[in-house]
């Protein structure tokens, strides 16, 4: 049941065994990301890395996830950008959670991105409208002040 949940679920999911190395990707991992299972599981944690993202937060991710690893804390909406396969850039909240046997060790970790690209997109769209609307509002807002101003006096 367990596996019918991971392969259904439409974000972009991936397991880790407790070395960090890929052992699971699910179909929307690859419809999104791009990458094939064969592409990446049994890759080590910074293989993949480097796969799907940038050069310049490779270390930084390999480094907190090796530390949720062992710690076994619990990751919600961490902003990442990820890296398609094509190249692409995606706006990214990253979830992650350990995984745990029977016994409570933690035997790896499963972890899932929301993609947020589209609704950053219109955050910023929304952000350049607001401050246009701004700019015509206390530039009329001015203007009318003077024109009164001329008329009073």
């Amino acid at each position: 049941m367990f596996w019918n949940i991971l392969e259904g679920m439409a974000s972009p999911i991936w397991l880790l065994d407790k070395e960090g190395n890929v052992t699971y990707v699910n179909p929307s991992f690859e419809e999104i990301i791009g990458y094939k299972k064969e592409d990446v599981v049994g890759n080590s944690l910074e293989e993949f890395c480097q796969k799907i993202t940038r050069k310049e937060d490779v270390a930084i991710v390999v480094k907190r996830v090796m530390g949720q690893l062992k710690s076994g804390e619990v990751t919600r909406n961490v902003p990442i950008t990820l890296i398609t396969k094509e190249g692409r850039e995606l706006s990214i909240l990253y979830h992650a959670s350990p995984i745990r046997d029977s016994e409570g060790r933690i035997t790896g970790e499963v972890v899932s991105g929301t993609d947020v690209t589209e609704l950053r997109k219109h955050e910023e769209e929304l952000k350049k409208s607001q401050e246009y609307t701004r700019s015509l509002f206390y530039g009329s807002s001015q203007i009318s002040g003077n024109f009164y101003k001329e008329l009073m006096f």
